[in-house]
């Protein structure tokens, strides 16, 4: 299964507004069938699944191949800012990218990912999950990434090594953005939380060059 939320901050919370479904199993088809549930139409945001011109909520996809791609459309923005949210369970075929065609980067798709991302009319047609069997643009940019210390505490935050005039963003796992300081110290740059967080996981959002690596930060 892989679900896209589209997530908007409403009284200042990141909640979920829309979204779509992909199932994958064998005995499915990259047609459009029976098997899908087709899209209505709402008055706000509306976010679907494409598959030859038809606007799906749930689609019902034989396991994918390097050929294959499932186009992501938003309908009707109200807001400026938005955020994507992906669940990934019970998956384990190609692996599945989140490709801006605007910004030309690419995105590895895990269960809770998180893409925030800024409207520019071109959302219909801006967004779409391919799928590879490695590592998209630049396998080593991630792996070359440092986290220190990590597990760390809220009040003192991390240092990163490995990037260069990179984009840091925070967030906690019900994707609210939180906010961060970023000093670049020599070879390194400290990330200090602007507000108090408790003890948990936290998904470190990074983008450089257009490729975005996402890691994970425990505060203890």
């Amino acid at each position: 299964m892989l679900r896209v939320n589209l997530l908007a901050s409403i009284n200042n919370q990141w909640t979920t507004i829309e979204g779509a479904l992909a199932l994958f199993h064998p005995n499915y088809s990259w047609g459009v069938t029976q098997e899908d549930a087709t899209k209505l139409s709402n008055l706000d945001e509306e976010v679907s699944f494409v598959q030859n011109n038809t606007s799906l909520a749930i689609a019902k996809q034989s396991n994918p191949e390097l050929t294959n791609e499932l186009p992501i459309k938003l309908n009707t923005t109200r807001y400026t800012n938005y955020q994507w949210q992906f669940e990934l369970t019970n998956y384990d075929g190609l692996t599945p990218y989140l490709l801006d065609t605007q910004n030309n980067t690419f995105t590895q798709i895990d269960n809770n990912t998180i893409v925030p991302f800024t409207v520019n009319g071109q959302e219909q047609t801006r967004f779409k999950i391919v799928f590879q069997n490695g590592i998209l643009s630049m396998p080593d940019f991630t792996n070359q990434i440092v986290m220190n210390p990590n597990p760390g505490k809220s009040d003192s935050g991390f240092y990163l090594t490995g990037i260069t005039n990179a984009k840091v963003t925070l967030y906690n796992l019900i994707g609210q953005n939180l906010p961060v300081e970023t000093t670049v110290d020599g070879t390194s740059t400290r990330v200090k939380p602007l507000v108090e967080l408790s003890q948990g996981v936290y998904v470190v959002n990074i983008t450089q060059e257009g490729k975005t690596a996402q890691v994970k930060w425990i505060v203890e």
